[in-house]
Formats: structure tokens, C-alpha cells, sequence
């Protein structure tokens, strides 16, 4: 239900970031293999 009513807020940011990574020349692949990269973290 909150993802219902966020939507409209977050949906924008998603759009103009998918834009700017298509114009980047990205794939769908490569944007997971950032994330991924960005998101695994060593542990201290």
C-alpha cells in the first residue's frame, strides 16, 4: 500500500535516472553488475 503512494514521488527519480543511463550507453546488464559491485561490501 505505501509503495502505491509513493510511486508518484519515486517514479520520476527512477525515469530520469534510467534516461541518463541510456544515454550513457548502458545496459540493463551492466547497470546490475554497478550495483551489485556498489552494493557488496568487505566485511571490516
Amino acid at each position: 500500500m505505501l509503495d502505491t503512494h509513493a510511486r508518484q514521488w519515486v517514479q520520476p527519480i527512477i525515469a530520469e535516472t534510467a534516461k541518463f543511463l541510456i544515454k550513457l550507453g548502458l545496459t540493463a546488464n551492466q547497470v546490475t553488475w554497478i550495483a551489485l559491485l556498489l552494493g557488496v561490501q568487505p566485511d571490516s
